[in-house]
């Protein structure tokens, strides 16, 4: 009943950003942009057709309960190629464990974004951002999913 209770309190931005505030603002918060590290970072080896691939890790994200999803978003979002990049052409691919945390007799259920957020999060992204994504893989454990 207490985590119904704490989820309860938690409102909805009526507006998501894909900016996060400057690193020298105020507003900034480095444990955001370390969670965002983890969540979503650049592979260190190329796809098969050399384009640079993003792992996007669900597994990663911090409980519901415990961080805003929406104020995370600009921060996750950030760790994409930047306008400039995209501009002049590069375009990127992204692998998407969707399989969500691990679950085992010593840890808690975590409840992470639903489909929905995620949905908000590509309709967040500029147009450019959204173009140059060549291929979305989504690798999930369950047979199910395909």
């Amino acid at each position: 009943m207490k985590a119904f209770a704490r989820g309860a309190t938690r409102l909805r931005s009526t507006s998501l950003s894909a900016v996060p505030p400057p690193r020298a603002s105020s507003e900034y918060l480095d444990e955001y942009a370390d969670t965002a590290a983890s969540i979503l970072y650049r592979s260190p080896l190329p796809s098969e057709s050399g384009l640079p691939v993003y792992i996007l890790n669900a597994a990663a994200f911090p409980d519901a309960f415990e961080v805003d999803y929406d104020a995370l978003l600009p921060y996750v979002l950030a760790r994409l190629p930047g306008e400039e990049e995209l501009i002049a052409g590069e375009e990127y691919e992204v692998v998407f464990f969707a399989g969500g945390q691990p679950e085992s007799a010593t840890s808690e259920k975590k409840t992470g974004p639903g489909m929905g957020w995620y949905l908000q999060a590509y309709h967040v992204l500029s147009r450019a951002v959204r173009k140059r994504l060549q291929k979305l893989y989504v690798v999930h454990e369950r047979s199910w999913v395909r």
